[in-house]
């Protein structure tokens, strides 16, 4: 009942922060918001209706943000401890990712 939607370049989600996002669901779906308090867009979880209704008909040249804004998801802020939202687009952003992890092990 509940899609899970993550991009494949987070290196810091982890089940718990799926777990979270699904509990948190509701109906108008929730997503991690970053530092900045910005939705991530690529890091929630959604009724799977909702979902299939908001991406309905013609997406080309739409954004996801476009799409799944509308809905009004709760915004989950991400764990202090961890950047749950970091992508790595860059070799740099993975350069970052690890220093991270190194700096908590």
């Amino acid at each position: 009942p509940v899609v899970v939607v993550l991009a494949a370049d987070l290196p810091f989600v982890t089940a718990g922060v799926v777990t979270r996002l699904v509990d948190a669901a509701g109906p108008s779906g929730a997503v991690i918001a970053d530092a900045g308090g910005a939705p991530q867009w690529l890091l929630g979880a959604w009724p799977r209706e909702l979902l299939v209704a908001a991406l309905a008909g013609d997406q080309v040249g739409r954004s996801l943000r476009g799409s799944l804004a509308p809905l009004g998801p709760k915004l989950l802020m991400a764990d202090e401890t961890v950047p749950e939202w970091f992508d790595c687009d860059e070799p740099a952003d993975l350069q970052a990712a690890k220093e991270l992890l190194d700096g908590r092990a």
